[in-house]
């Protein structure tokens, strides 16, 4: 079926309108093309949805989809019946985001996208993070805005993960398990209201850039500095006491560090 019949049946079925993303308004959803003519990316746009729609199936090459604004139907959260599940392959998605949607928890539907590499959740209500941990091929995972207040236990299990960002969230404790991730390299974790890092005494970390700033630390671990990777540390606007020791070893080691 080709791709311009499709977005005109899903547009149809939505009551809105797609247009092509470079000559999209504000309020409009949008598409991006191919070479061939074929849909690789689909943006949602101010709409009320019941879930994720299921014509998109039939955009065989399809690899990203953007939800901006989008009001979920509550069956959304645990819509994964073996018929809705068996129909939704769409193996070359990579990419999925969720910006100013009315999320409150993580869609099980998720993690059945056994290749998606991209997931945004932001500017949203999520509390538990938890199912993520299933979604073992994630490169890139971003939940800044939210109302994430702990950590799961199993983190480390999302071990393709490179860059984690859970700023803007009401987490006051990190367990070092989370630095334990081997092919973590980014993590921000700014304006959580941290109080403390858990750290085991002799954690080896490869992360190279770290945000910590604008929480509620009082020290931060001269050893984790000292066994680290890190190229950047910014730990800024927090009510630091060993700031000298820190700054001292991270001018030994060449890290930038703001604080």
């Amino acid at each position: 079926m080709n791709d311009n019949i499709i977005l005109n049946e899903l547009a149809e079925m939505l009551k809105t309108n797609f247009v092509e993303d470079k000559l999209r308004k504000d309020n409009e959803s949008s598409y991006i093309f191919n070479d061939e003519n074929f849909v690789i990316s689909l943006f949602f746009k101010d709409l009320k949805l019941e879930g994720i729609p299921e014509h998109i199936k039939y955009l065989n090459f399809l690899e990203n989809l953007w939800f901006t604004n989008i009001e979920f139907d509550l069956s959304f959260y645990n819509n994964t019946s073996m018929e809705t599940i068996e129909n939704l392959a769409w193996p070359n998605i990579k990419e999925i985001k969720f910006m100013l949607s009315n999320l409150t928890q993580i869609p099980e539907i998720l993690v059945e996208f056994e290749n998606l590499k991209y997931l945004t959740i932001v500017y949203s209500n999520i509390s538990e993070i938890a199912p993520l941990l299933k979604m073992k091929n994630l490169t890139f995972l971003q939940l800044f805005d939210n109302k994430i207040r702990s950590i799961p236990q199993g983190i480390s299990q999302l071990k393709s993960l490179e860059f984690l960002d859970l700023s803007r969230n009401n987490i006051q404790e990190i367990s070092g398990e989370l630095f334990l991730l081997p092919k973590l390299r980014n993590l921000y974790l700014s304006t959580c209201g941290i109080k403390s890092l858990n750290f085991p005494e002799f954690l080896v970390s490869d992360i190279e850039k770290l945000y910590l700033n604008r929480n509620k630390l009082k020290s931060f671990p001269l050893n984790f500095i000292e066994s680290s990777h890190l190229l950047q540390l910014n730990l800024k606007n927090n009510p630091i006491k060993n700031k000298k020791e820190i700054q001292t070893i991270c001018k030994d080691r060449n890290i930038l560090l703001e604080i």
